[in-house]
């Protein structure tokens, strides 16, 4: 199941309609909101990003950035961008599915053969187009992307071969594409809160899930009696 790690989840920086120019001399700070933490890498290049657009305007744009989820979840904030209660928020594109449909196709499985053909299409202007006017509709811009790094699956159970995932219960996103994908692994597809797999791989309630190997570690998921595919 090695191969399991060819498929993508994408963080997309999501920008309210309004506009990060300022008045020479004025000082304008945004609202970032994240449920990543601070200190894992996403957390980490958000704060780089913010550091680089102050140092770069000289301190006339800051932004204050609200990691954990403190601002809700992603489709919940996602919702206040779009008002423009929020001005910029993270969010991977199994949120974005339930908005836009067509974004279904980032969340594919074994979508791109290497990470250079990955980032040849994310770079791509006809593609960064496509989905800026998607985006446009939904009264919101995209400002640009983060990886999470190619996802696997691990288990508290052996995994050798396909046949291994029958009936698995694997928690996973709550996105269409994400659960028909699982499903057709022949596994159960399982919604949970990634803040409760721990507990739940541990009390049996799932039997492992599928992700990135740096949540894997972080959550001390690696604590477990599990394996990571």
């Amino acid at each position: 199941m090695m191969k399991s790690k060819y498929y993508l989840i994408l963080g997309f920086i999501a920008l309210a309609t309004c506009q990060l120019g300022v008045a020479a001399q004025t000082t304008k700070t945004f609202k970032i909101a994240t449920s990543v933490q601070a200190n894992g890498t996403a957390g980490k290049l958000l704060q780089q990003f913010a550091d680089s657009v102050e140092k770069r305007s000289q301190g006339a744009i800051k932004f204050k950035i609200f990691h954990g989820g403190i601002l809700g979840n992603q489709l919940q904030y996602f919702q206040h961008i779009q008002r423009g209660v929020i001005d910029i928020g993270l969010i991977n594109s199994a949120s974005l599915e339930s908005v836009i449909p067509s974004m279904g196709v980032m969340n594919m499985p074994y979508l791109f053969r290497s990470v250079d053909e990955y980032r040849e299409v994310m770079n791509n202007q006809n593609f960064r187009q496509t989905l800026f006017q998607s985006a446009k509709k939904h009264h919101f811009g995209f400002l640009g992307y983060i990886s999470s790094d190619f996802r696997s699956i691990y288990s508290t159970q052996p995994i050798k071969t396909l046949n291994d995932l029958a009936g698995l219960r694997l928690r996973t996103i709550s996105s269409p594409t994400y659960m028909e994908m699982i499903s057709k692994f022949g596994a159960v597809p399982t919604a949970l809160s990634f803040g409760e797999l721990y507990a739940g791989m541990q009390q049996g309630v799932v039997d492992g899930a599928e992700g990135e190997w740096q949540a894997f570690i972080k959550r001390s998921l690696v604590m477990l009696p599990s394996m990571f595919y």
